[in-house]
């Protein structure tokens, strides 16, 4: 379950955010988790959503962002701050 997840949120981040461009910063928040199709267990900071995010990171198809403040984060405005998608997460969203 956590791969299929994660398959359809990078879909979804590359849908909303990345359009195709490697090194695109994009975030995760509630409307890339609403556009995977999953359901309402399916939100930013959810156990399945960590778990989605965790898988794409050791995949190498997201790289958390330098300088990311794991503190900042109600000013950032998202849920886990911000990452770059890689070419690795460009293939398995176009998988």
């Amino acid at each position: 379950m956590v791969e299929d997840d994660a398959r359809r949120l990078i879909r979804a981040i590359n849908e909303l955010q990345a359009k195709d461009r490697v090194g695109e910063l994009v975030s995760i928040d509630n409307a890339v988790t609403y556009r995977t199709g999953i359901g309402p267990d399916f939100y930013p900071e959810s156990p399945r959503c960590d778990a989605a995010i965790e898988y794409l990171i050791e995949q190498d198809a997201l790289v958390r962002e330098e300088g990311y403040d794991p503190l900042n984060l109600s000013v950032v405005g998202v849920a886990y701050g911000w990452f770059s998608i890689t070419q690795t997460g460009l293939d398995m969203a176009r998988s």
